[in-house]
């Protein structure tokens, strides 16, 4: 139920500035990639040459090869179908004055409903399909 709050709320602010209807868009290319663009990537981008952490998140597959931690070990950046266990989810949501909370202090930080979109869009990917080219309407 609240995801589905959630959805017309995102769907009322689109349609209130002439976007186009969730229906329409593309789920990963037009909802998830402008949030990451502009919270993300100035630090985790193959295109900038940017990999802090051995992380690129500028493309799905990347995100899901994932990065290594402090201690060296590898991690799970997305882990489709389970926000739970996606590294990216766990640190956007920490406290902001936590320090493993991404974006670190001075970068611009994610507004709570770009959280729970995030959340959102990892919860519903399922094992082994990408969804990069799936409308909302179709997950």
């Amino acid at each position: 139920m609240k995801h589905c709050y959630l959805l017309l709320c995102f769907v009322l602010v689109l349609e209130s500035k002439g976007a186009k209807p969730p229906k329409d868009r593309l789920a990963f290319a037009e909802v998830i990639v402008p949030i990451m663009e502009e919270k993300c990537h100035s630090c985790h981008s193959e295109a900038k040459d940017k990999g802090k952490g051995g992380l690129w998140m500028d493309t799905f597959e990347n995100m899901l090869i994932g990065g290594d931690s402090q201690d060296g070990e590898e991690f799970r950046t997305l882990v489709p179908g389970n926000s739970e266990s996606s590294y990216m989810i766990e640190v956007i949501a920490l406290p902001k004055d936590d320090d493993m909370h991404m974006p670190p202090p001075k970068k611009k930080q994610m507004e709570t409903h770009e959280i729970k979109l995030m959340t959102w869009w990892v919860d519903k990917l399922p094992e082994g399909k990408t969804l990069k080219d799936q409308t909302l309407a179709q997950i």
